[in-house]
């Protein structure tokens, strides 16, 4: 793997194994430590994580999107070295409940069953998040514990649409992505907005 000097910013070609330990630099003759290009550190307990993680294991801290840009410092797996950058969040769409929130309107007179109704609604909507960036889609699901799926751009094999006739009436659909590695779909976003404009910004990033 590569490593880059802090001082005069070389690479070093080192060996797997020497992540954590130290090396000099064969231009400048700089002494420094080693980084395992896929991990960062956590901002709050600082122990060192997964790049792809959007929660720390340890303290279960959440991590901005922003956490995931590289720097020139600690180059992605995939030896690129531009940045990450988060092009789009997504939940699914308040339209594609429209039945249920016009029954819990109705319903909130009665004994708050309409409110009770309106708040399931709302976590359904919010307890899963979809995150496209330059370099990947991740699904993150769940509300008292969390579950995070991801398909990196460079693996997909595609992303495809369908639209029942009320979702193409509202707008509406349900986007598909799978990777070349297998024939099933890994990742679904359900009943999101604008579903065409999704598909065309996943298959430009291919």
């Amino acid at each position: 793997m590569k490593a880059r000097c802090p001082n005069c910013n070389t690479l070093v070609d080192v060996e797997a194994s020497y992540a954590g330990r130290h090396t000099k630099c064969s231009v400048c003759g700089n002494d420094f430590e080693v980084r395992n290009p896929n991990l960062t550190e956590c901002p709050d307990c600082f122990a060192s994580i997964s790049r792809r993680a959007l929660f720390c294991p340890h303290c279960g801290a959440g991590l901005r999107m922003s956490s995931f840009a590289s720097t020139p410092s600690a180059a992605p797996a995939d030896d690129s070295n531009e940045p990450e950058k988060t092009l789009r969040i997504l939940h699914s769409s308040a339209l594609n409940y429209l039945f249920e929130i016009i029954i819990g309107i109705v319903l909130i007179p009665a004994l708050l069953i309409g409110v009770i109704i309106l708040i399931g609604v709302w976590i359904r909507m919010y307890r899963t998040t979809y995150t496209i960036t330059n370099r990947r889609v991740v699904i993150t699901s769940g509300w008292l514990s969390r579950e995070q799926h991801e398909i990196w751009i460079k693996d997909m094999r595609g992303a495809t649409m369908s639209q029942g006739m009320l979702q193409r009436l509202l707008g509406l659909g349900d986007v598909a992505i799978g990777t070349a590695a297998t024939a099933g779909t890994e990742i679904t976003m359900t009943g999101v907005a604008d579903p065409q404009e999704i598909v065309d910004l996943v298959n430009s990033l291919r």
